[in-house]
C-alpha cells in the first residue's frame, strides 16, 4: 500500500489521490518516493567519497588509515567509514630543529676552544 492510498484511507477521502495525479505536486511525490523507497536515496551518500590530502613537514612517523604519495598523505573518506562512528584521522611527523644543532655545535666549539686556551 502506498503513501497516497494510506492518507486517503486515514482521512476517508479521495482528494490526495486526485492531488497526487496533478502535474505540479512535486512535494507529495517526493514524500511518496522517500516513504516507499527509503534506501534508494542512500546510494547517493554511499557512492561518493572525499580524498583528503595533507602535506606534513619532516619525516612521517605514524599515519592512521592514510596512503602516502610522495610527500602527501591521502585519506579516502566515505560514508561507509562513518557508519560505526566518527572517522578520526591522525598523523605524526618529526622535523629536525636546525637552530638547536647550530646552537649545540657553537657551545661545543666554545667549550673545546676555552679548554685549549686555558691549557696554553
Amino acid at each position: 500500500m502506498d503513501f497516497v492510498s494510506c492518507v486517503n484511507k486515514y482521512f476517508k477521502t479521495k482528494y490526495f489521490s486526485t492531488f497526487f495525479n496533478q502535474k505540479d505536486n512535486s512535494v507529495l511525490k517526493q514524500i511518496d518516493t522517500v516513504l516507499t523507497k527509503p534506501f534508494e536515496h542512500m546510494q547517493e551518500y554511499f557512492g561518493e567519497g572525499i580524498d583528503y590530502r595533507l602535506i606534513m613537514p619532516g619525516k612521517i612517523l605514524q599515519a592512521k588509515y592514510a596512503v602516502l604519495h610522495n610527500d602527501t598523505l591521502v585519506w579516502n573518506i566515505t560514508a561507509y567509514r562513518m557508519v560505526p562512528g566518527d572517522f578520526e584521522i591522525s598523523v605524526q611527523s618529526r622535523r629536525a630543529n636546525n637552530w638547536a644543532f647550530i646552537l649545540s655545535g657553537f657551545i661545543l666549539l666554545l667549550a673545546v676552544g676555552t679548554y685549549f686556551i686555558k691549557t696554553r
